[in-house]
């Protein structure tokens, strides 16, 4: 099993395809300028896919900044 992927359709597909094999249900992505919406629409039948902002996530308790 690989531990990076990167960024063409055919690595995402078998990303995609790894994260269906092993039943992932819930993803979360940062939305860092325009990057996200490939990988986006490659996961999108992820049941539960959010799309979040940065900004936000360094801000909750307990975080590194």
């Amino acid at each position: 099993m690989k531990s990076k992927y990167g960024v063409l359709t055919p690595e995402l597909e078998e990303l995609h395809q790894l994260m269906v094999n092993h039943g992932v249900k819930e993803v979360t992505m940062e939305s860092t300028s325009i990057y996200w919406h490939p990988i986006w629409r490659i996961l999108e039948d992820i049941e539960e896919l959010k799309l979040v902002n940065p900004y936000f996530i360094k801000q909750l308790p307990g975080r590194k900044k």
